[in-house]
């Protein structure tokens, strides 16, 4: 089952679908339908910048790593 469509970005009127009708309609109630006059779709604008917080979280991760790993080097060497 997929939960959210791999194109909900490009959807003229994006839904989900977790099996479950309640929280089908709130959650789509919220979600930006198209708008044709606009330079970009909404849903794609949410998509952009939840995929830039995700890749600067997962290069904070990688950086908090790589620090933790030079300390611990350091301290049993």
């Amino acid at each position: 089952m997929e939960y959210i469509p791999f194109d909900i970005g490009m959807m003229v009127e994006p839904q989900i679908d977790t099996g479950i009708s309640g929280v089908n309609s709130i959650i789509n109630n919220f979600l930006p339908a198209a708008r044709p006059y606009a330079s970009i779709n909404p849903m794609q604008m949410i998509v952009f910048i939840l995929s830039v917080i995700w890749i600067f979280g997962v290069l904070l991760l990688m950086i908090y790593s790589l620090t933790s790993y030079l300390m611990l080097k350091h301290i049993f060497d």
